[in-house]
């Protein structure tokens, strides 16, 4: 729930863009060989995962509004 509150700072979609370009994995999670030698601690990762679903249910929502907004404009 803390993804939804106003104090949270998400990364805009052009910095998540640039993250995956040069991390090659999103923001917030290790490489894949980290996993792969360490192990998952299936109880951080349901977490990381549903804040990245918050995430995108956020950014879907802005693009709807901007969406919208470019249709009214037309």
């Amino acid at each position: 729930d803390y993804v939804f509150d106003k104090s949270y700072n998400r990364l805009t979609l052009p910095e998540v863009d640039d993250y995956i370009t040069k991390n090659h994995h999103l923001p917030g999670f290790e490489k894949g060989e980290h996993y792969v030698q360490n192990g998952i601690n299936t109880s951080e990762m349901f977490v990381k995962q549903q804040e990245k679903l918050e995430e995108l249910t956020l950014y879907i929502i802005e693009l709807e509004k901007r969406i919208k907004s470019l249709e009214k404009a037309k």
